[in-house]
């Protein structure tokens, strides 16, 4: 049997099989590791590829980019930057509306997030002192000297100085011609995109799931060993640990096809729940199992024939 099929062997035998239990028991702990990362290993696999699909838009969104952005810079606008000091050529204050971008963005699917609380994406007020920047609705205020924006650290928000800004114009021109140099670049970026992303996702998802999972594991080890006090079939921390390492493959999968369906339970300690009774099952079926065969081996009592 190769390695492949040995896998899915055991996998199968996890999943439907309290007494194969036994069998993992024997096996030395090495054996269980390596069903475990390439569990893992893919499952972030199958993972990722339903995540694919999803990464699509972003492609098309990078592609599309600079003639978006063209479109979203107004035509009047012009706007100075000369020793950290913001001049504009426009009545102020001056406001980009989040509706106006909404619309160009429209068939990216870009701004699908809800902001019930914002109206705008910018407002250019030279005179603000920056203290009146709730009430322009705003993600940034563009002052004189400072652009404000949320603070996320605190909820409120912040200033930041413009002296490091070189001294420069910002028009239409300029932004048309900032983004014919930049459109090699996001031409190759929008290339690459969804197979760099790909990647991400599945070493960010193997690496994330395997290490929480075998840190979870640590505590619940611990239950385990009480559970199996209870039972009175009592098995070391280290079985414990090696048994819940295949019992664990089973909530990961359910949760995960739970999500797909979005179907997904939020209940506290759902897990926890779960791996407490597939233990119980498990622990209850190795004793009964134990007992048989303890019954069966046992010597039948001595019998003597009556004397003639």
């Amino acid at each position: 049997m190769n390695k492949l099929a040995t896998f899915f062997y055991v996998l199968k035998k996890t999943f439907t099989t309290p007494a194969y239990y036994s069998d993992i028991l024997k096996a030395p702990f090495s054996f269980s590791l390596k069903f475990f990362y390439f569990f893992f290993f893919l499952y972030s696999l199958v993972a990722t590829v339903f995540l694919i699909p999803k990464l699509t838009p972003l492609k098309k969104l990078v592609s599309v980019l600079p003639s978006r952005l063209e479109q979203a810079y107004p035509l009047e606008l012009e706007v100075k930057f000369t020793k950290g000091e913001v001049t504009t050529n426009v009545a102020e204050p001056y406001y980009l509306p989040l509706k106006g971008m909404e619309k160009i963005f429209s068939g990216d699917k870009v701004l699908g997030a809800q902001t019930p609380n914002m109206e705008n994406l910018l407002v250019i007020d030279t005179a603000s002192s920056g203290e009146d920047f709730q009430k322009y609705r705003t993600f940034a205020l563009l002052t004189k000297k400072n652009i404000i924006v949320y603070d996320d650290d605190t909820g409120g928000y912040k200033a930041v100085p413009l002296k490091d800004i070189p001294d420069v114009t910002i028009n239409r021109q300029f932004v048309n011609n900032t983004l014919q140099q930049l459109n090699p670049v996001i031409s190759k970026v929008a290339n690459y995109l969804v197979p760099v992303l790909s990647l991400g996702i599945f070493l960010g998802l193997f690496l994330f799931l395997s290490s929480s999972k075998l840190f979870y594991l640590l505590f619940f080890s611990l239950i385990a060993l009480l559970l199996g006090k209870i039972l009175s079939f009592p098995l070391s921390y280290k079985k414990h640990y090696q048994m819940s390492i295949h019992l664990i493959t089973i909530p990961t999968i359910l949760f995960g096809i739970l999500s797909l369906l979005k179907l997904n339970l939020s209940f506290p300690f759902l897990q926890t729940i779960v791996m407490i009774i597939l233990t119980f099952i498990v622990l209850n079926t190795l004793k009964s199992k134990k007992s048989a065969k303890v019954n069966q081996t046992a010597k039948p009592p001595p019998t003597t024939l009556p004397h003639q």
